[in-house]
């Protein structure tokens, strides 16, 4: 499990639905919720998590996607496995993982050192705990 630290900037909620903003390492996230857990406020500080195989990679991305997490970040390490890569992703002070198709990292030509858009649907996101 990837753990961002990140602090509340915005919450809207209707009826059990919840869209809570974010600013992670100076870039907005979005996270969708059914029943919120966790008692937010703006300006709280909480840890999310998302799984690495929840972490979609793009290169050269150009166009617009529906998907609301889309964060800049350099590839750190790759290591590709016989059937799925793992992909080191350094975002400030941050370090995620990525597990994509060894497939996927080939076809996309993936190096040390090249800029990519990690990809995380706001419904794949969740708040681990408030810090």
């Amino acid at each position: 499990m990837n753990c961002l630290k990140a602090q509340v900037t915005d919450i809207k909620s209707l009826d059990n639905l919840t869209v809570v903003s974010f600013d992670f390492e100076g870039q907005p996230m979005r996270m969708v919720a059914l029943e919120l857990n966790t008692p937010i406020t703006i300006g709280s500080r909480v840890k999310l998590g998302v799984k690495a195989t929840n972490i979609a990679l793009a290169k050269n991305l150009d166009g617009q996607l529906s998907i609301s997490n889309q964060l800049t970040c350099t590839i750190e390490q790759i290591n590709n496995g016989e059937l799925l890569s793992s992909v080191k992703l350094r975002i400030g002070s941050h370090l995620i993982e990525s597990i994509i198709t060894r497939e996927s990292s080939l076809r996309m030509n993936l190096k040390t050192g090249d800029i990519v858009v990690a990809l995380i649907k706001a419904s794949e996101l969740s708040i681990i705990e408030e810090i």
